[in-house]
């Protein structure tokens, strides 16, 4: 979601690089899609929602650890020093709150990929 929220907030920001927020805005909406049909079949106890949200919170976690990367490379020059309040929020976005999703995403990818979910999926 922090994805989808930064990705608004910067089509705005002049000089944007327009494709690659379009793209990561693509991404983190099939990923968010992934992890809720995943869900639901983790919740059936069907053993490819593991998968399915395996493979999809690798993607979000992969995604949200390159998007201040993402940042620098396309020229982008946020500071929390700044008195434009737009940028200090993307800022905020970019660097803070993609960090804590991504370590989210690491920590869920974690705990479905223990053995006790799959025997859970079995019983």
């Amino acid at each position: 979601m922090c994805v989808l929220a930064a990705g608004v907030l910067s089509l705005g920001a002049p000089g944007s690089p327009k494709a690659v927020i379009a793209v990561n805005i693509v991404l983190a909406a099939a990923s968010i899609a992934a992890i809720t049909v995943g869900n639901r079949w983790l919740l059936h106890r069907e053993s490819a929602g593991v998968g399915l949200i395996a493979a999809a919170t690798a993607v979000a976690a992969l995604q949200a650890m390159t998007i201040p990367l993402q940042v620098v490379l396309t020229g982008g020059d946020l500071s929390f020093g700044g008195n434009d309040p737009f940028e200090t929020l993307l800022s905020v976005f970019v660097y803070l709150v993609a960090s804590a999703a991504a370590v989210t995403a690491i920590a869920a990818l974690t705990f479905v990929l223990l053995p006790a979910t799959r025997a859970w999926c079995r019983t």
